[in-house]
């Protein structure tokens, strides 16, 4: 099957799919002639002597006609001494029947075809779901899921900042002099308020 040339492939024609269906029909008259001829020995050429009807094919046939010759002459004379009458008998019937005016067949082809040549693609993209919800003032691109998060990652924070506050504060280990005077300070390390222990081995 050849393809338009923007596509390159072969389709084979699956013949179990053939559909053939006729497109109208019309109705037609048909005339079928019947016709036998009889030959008759008679005496005299009288018509009424011969038969105006026979039996053939199943049906009566009337007399449509008629012809005469001499089967023989009378001894030493001009007169005919039988004759012949050959007789035609016919009919005509009729049959209509319906006739089918044309002819449509489909068919499919499968195969594998792809289109070598650029063209232009238009797709039509149709949204179902409902509008994300974005608060009053804000940037319409800012939606409420955004905010959410960012108020739990700053909650937290607070809470870590609380927690190390409330359990943990700075010393300050200093170094004294023989007159006990400041002389620097040493370190500074985090120590609980409740149980405050200094880490002597970080001096």
């Amino acid at each position: 099957m050849l393809l338009d040339q923007s596509y390159n492939g072969e389709l084979l024609l699956d013949v179990q799919s053939i559909k053939v269906e006729a497109t109208g029909y019309n109705t037609v008259t048909d005339s079928h002639p019947h016709t036998v001829t009889r030959p008759h020995e008679l005496a005299y050429n009288d018509r009424s002597l011969v038969s105006e009807t026979v039996q053939a094919d199943g049906m009566s046939l009337a007399l449509t006609n008629l012809s005469w010759s001499e089967a023989a002459n009378v001894e030493d004379s001009d007169m005919p001494a039988a004759w012949t009458a050959t007789a035609t008998y016919s009919k005509t019937t009729y049959t209509t029947c319906e006739v089918a005016d044309g002819y449509r067949a489909t068919a499919i082809y499968k195969g594998e075809v792809g289109k070598s040549s650029a063209g232009n693609v238009v797709y039509t993209v149709t949204y179902n779901s409902s509008k994300i919800p974005v608060l009053t003032g804000l940037d319409p691109d800012i939606t409420v899921s955004q905010l959410a998060l960012a108020a739990g990652l700053a909650i937290l924070l607070l809470l870590a900042l609380v927690f190390r506050y409330v359990h943990w504060h700075i010393a300050r280990v200093y170094v004294y002099n023989e007159e006990r005077r400041i002389h620097d300070v040493v370190s500074r390390q985090y120590v609980r308020v409740r149980m405050p222990k200094i880490q002597l081995s970080a001096l």
